[in-house]
């Protein structure tokens, strides 16, 4: 200290705020450290809190793995199990089918009878469950193509008309605003419509039940109202869930598993659209459906409108469509299949060009301008679906053209290919005029009016149709648009395709030739439909399905000899009687041969001829066709004199000089 008392007092404030600053710098000190101990725990309760919601929604993404793993576990197990069951069952009722064709008493096929509808039940259960899997699984495409929705309406009617009449029950439809074509999935639409009026009809003991099919902004809406037993609200709840029915006491009584509702619903969700229930205990069930489906073109709507104005008449229907003379290219294997529909084609006014296997059929195709397509689906070569296929992924500016599927099969599965290949429609072999005639004008431009088709020169059809043996004559001779001329000529070729039929067919079973067999009665079940030989397309249906989940064997051939021996003394017999219909024999005798007998010399130098005609006049090459279809034929060579004439229509001149040259190799190996 001091004695100034001025530096005193500088020297006492100076140590004191040394003293604040010391303590204020102890004390942020203290401040900064417990916020840094303060920030350190939040930092680390943050990062726990992160680690434990990141443990958490890793167990949630495991646990919803695991249930959709389970989910689709049990969905692929339904469709496995459904497949499984599926198998042994179609052999038991195709078993059954082949037994009450064998001599049953009264008894015993009212017993084949029983088990074939319980054995078609279950077949339809296990559809259903296999439906609700693939659903489900979201393994189902929907289509999307021109339908009625009354045609539609009307098969599922017909399809229930038993249960309906068994109970004495009315149905009502109605139909308010709705146009003539709607673009969707018929085949799914169908499936709705079946369970909700086999749900009314096996919920009602009498009484009305009433259809309302109608059309606005919201799209396609069906109702179906009946006056059956109710739900209560609380099932009500219920109801759409998988496997559950109204109470367990109706299942014993109605019968059912509870996957009804549950169908209908997935396919509404599938179509985007809307399901709703109301219903009163012991007063009636009210089911509304609204699917957000498009009306089809205007121009397809004129021409349905046209055809249902027509449909009360097959007569008038085939009459007065007449077409303007568009490009139509046939794509089939059997030679009558293709005699036949060229001809009805013709008969409309329509071009045809000829390809005999999906191959030929792309390649004519890319190579020219057809307006439509008709397209068989079993053939050698490349089949219907891949040349389909082909066609809409050429990326050519008519790849969008209309396509027709032909095919004996109508089962779901066969429609549902034939439009995932790009078919527009599919028809059902055999086919008659009316139906190809309605079809063809669903997409090509025609006239109306009473056009009548030309008869030309009088068969001997004629006289004693009803003596034809194994022929249904009304029926073919209607398909045929009454053209006894047409009905000849096939009849005609059926005799000259089939006569040495059964020799070569012996002799494939006998080498167990799998492919080979059962090709041969696909073409010979379609050939002898289009004639309407009926038990000759029945008899070669049945060995052909018995193939189909069957190997050729040794085996087969004994379980299946008495078969064979019915189609082989049927076919006989219808060719026989064709034969002397058409008085061929004569007419054998008369060509210059004779009886008709084969000459391999006379035939190798038509072909010959042929062949140095092919690039030089096609005048001498149709002349020399002409007279080698004149001349007796040998079997092997039917086929390819139909290659021949296909590739003269169509001028392809590689096709001809092809076939001319497999007929010239097939003759050196016939004894001249």
């Amino acid at each position: 200290m001091t004695d100034n008392p001025e530096i005193n007092k500088l020297k006492l404030r100076l140590a004191r705020e040394k003293n604040a600053r010391k303590q204020a710098e102890q004390l942020l000190e203290e401040k900064s450290l417990a916020l840094f101990n303060s920030n350190k725990e939040l930092k680390d309760l943050t990062q726990h809190l992160e680690s434990l919601v990141e443990e958490r929604t890793r167990a949630l993404q495991c646990s919803m793995q695991e249930a959709l793993q389970l989910a689709t576990a049990k969905s692929q197990f339904l469709t496995n199990i459904s497949h499984e069951l599926k198998t042994p069952l179609n052999g038991i009722l195709g078993s059954l089918n082949l037994l009450k064709q064998t001599a049953l008493t009264e008894e015993q096929l009212y017993m084949a009878d029983t088990a074939e509808n319980c054995g078609e039940k279950l077949v339809q259960l296990i559809n259903n469950v296999l439906d609700v899997s693939q659903l489900s699984n979201g393994k189902v495409t929907l289509l999307n193509v021109p339908f009625s929705a009354t045609e539609l309406t009307n098969q599922v009617l017909q399809e229930l008309q038993s249960d309906i009449e068994s109970k004495a029950l009315t149905v009502s439809v109605q139909v308010q605003q709705l146009p003539v074509l709607l673009r969707g999935d018929p085949q799914r639409i169908k499936q709705l419509l079946t369970h909700l009026l086999s749900n009314a009809i096996k919920f009602s003991q009498n009484g009305k039940i009433e259809l309302i099919l109608s059309y606005s902004q919201a799209g396609f809406t069906l109702v179906v109202t009946d006056q059956g037993i109710g739900i209560s609200e609380q099932q009500q709840k219920d109801i759409f869930n998988l496997f559950t029915q109204a109470d367990e006491s109706l299942t014993r009584l109605h019968g059912g598993v509870g996957l009804g509702l549950t169908l209908c619903q997935k396919i509404c969700h599938l179509f985007g659209g809307t399901i709703t229930l109301q219903s009163t205990l012991n007063q009636g069930t009210k089911v509304s459906v609204t699917l957000p489906l498009a009306q089809d073109s205007e121009e397809m709507q004129q021409h349905a409108q046209v055809l249902a104005s027509m449909a009360g008449s097959t007569e008038q229907t085939e009459s007065q469509i007449r077409f303007q003379g568009q490009t139509v290219l046939l794509v089939e294997d059997n030679i009558i299949n293709q005699q036949v529909i060229s001809d009805l084609l013709r008969a409309m006014n329509v071009e045809v060009i000829i390809a005999e296997n999906g191959k030929k059929g792309v390649d004519l195709f890319l190579n020219s301008t057809p307006h439509l397509i008709l397209m068989d689906i079993q053939m050698p070569v490349m089949d219907g679906l891949e040349a389909m296929r082909t066609i809409r992924q050429s990326g050519r500016p008519n790849a969008t053209l209309p396509i027709l599927a032909l095919t004996a099969h109508s089962l779901a599965e066969d429609l549902k290919r034939s439009f995932e290949a790009g078919a527009d429609e599919h028809l059902t072999k055999p086919i008659n005029s009316a139906t190809l005639a309605k079809a063809l004008a669903s997409y090509l431009a025609h006239d109306i009016g009473m056009t009548h088709h030309e008869k030309t020169i009088q068969s001997d059809l004629s006289q004693e149709v009803e003596e034809l043996y194994g022929i249904d004559l009304p029926g073919v001779t209607e398909r045929l648009m009454q053209n006894e001329d047409l009905v000849a000529k096939v009849f005609a070729m059926f005799v000259e395709q089939y006569r040495g039929f059964v020799e070569p067919l012996q002799t494939a079973i006998a080498a167990l030739d799998h492919e080979t067999v059962q090709r041969a009665l696909h073409t010979l079940k379609g050939s002898a439909g289009n004639i309407s030989a009926l038990k000759v397309a029945e008899y070669s249906a049945a060995l052909e399905k018995s193939l189909k989940n069957a190997t050729l064997s040794n085996a087969w051939q004994e379980q299946q000899q008495d078969k064979l021996t019915d189609l082989f003394c049927e076919l006989d017999k219808v060719i026989k009687a064709l034969r002397n219909r058409l008085n061929l024999d004569e007419k054998a005798q008369s060509d210059g041969s004779p009886q008709g007998i084969f000459d391999a010399n006379k035939t190798q130098v038509c072909i010959e001829n042929i062949v140095q005609h092919i690039y030089v006049d096609l005048s001498e090459v149709e002349s020399g066709l002409k007279q080698l279809q004149s001349m007796p034929m040998h079997p092997a060579l039917s086929s390819h004199v139909q290659t021949l004439q296909n590739a003269l229509q169509n001028f392809d001149y590689d096709e001809m000089e092809q076939s001319c040259s497999d007929m010239l190799a097939i003759l050196h190996e016939v004894p001249k």
